[in-house]
């Protein structure tokens, strides 16, 4: 599997309050977006019809959804304040889910998930951007991909 030529996106899960639920999704290697807000729901229902999109955090999921029917994307999780991550891939086909513990967060599952350690963490706190939920990867997807053995 040619690693560098699929799609890579990092998922950020820092949502106080929901520590219990996030940590079930890291342990159920799952990354996840938080839809809460009036805006973000209503945006939510936009995209289950089809329709345009507004807000920049479904605007991104879409375009994951859409890349997962084309091939594998690689997924770059980071749950709460915890100081490592999670990667992973995401298969092709892959659909997203309603967590069961809480139907707000919409997740897909991850395989041949690699935890990155606080020592690689200082290298993925420089190149991933610092105030988004989701983001796709270009510029530092090789110095990431670096860090992950694909098992």
């Amino acid at each position: 599997m040619k690693l560098f030529r699929l799609p890579m996106y990092f998922i950020r899960h820092k949502i106080p309050g929901y520590e219990g639920v996030i940590r079930a999704l890291e342990k159920e290697d799952m990354a996840a977006i938080h839809v809460i807000q009036p805006y973000e729901r209503d945006d939510w229902e936009r995209f289950l019809k089809g329709d345009g999109l507004e807000i920049q955090l479904i605007q991104r999921w879409k375009k994951l959804c859409d890349e997962l029917k084309q091939s594998d994307v690689i997924m770059v999780s980071h749950y709460n304040s915890n100081s490592n991550y999670k990667m992973g891939i995401v298969r092709k086909g892959s659909s997203w889910s309603n967590f069961p513990l809480d139907n707000d967060f919409k997740a897909f599952q991850m395989v041949n998930t690699q935890t990155i350690t606080y020592d690689d963490y200082i290298l993925l706190k420089k190149i991933i951007p610092s105030k988004c939920t989701i983001s796709p990867v270009i510029k530092a997807k090789e110095q990431i991909l670096s860090l992950y053995k694909l098992v």
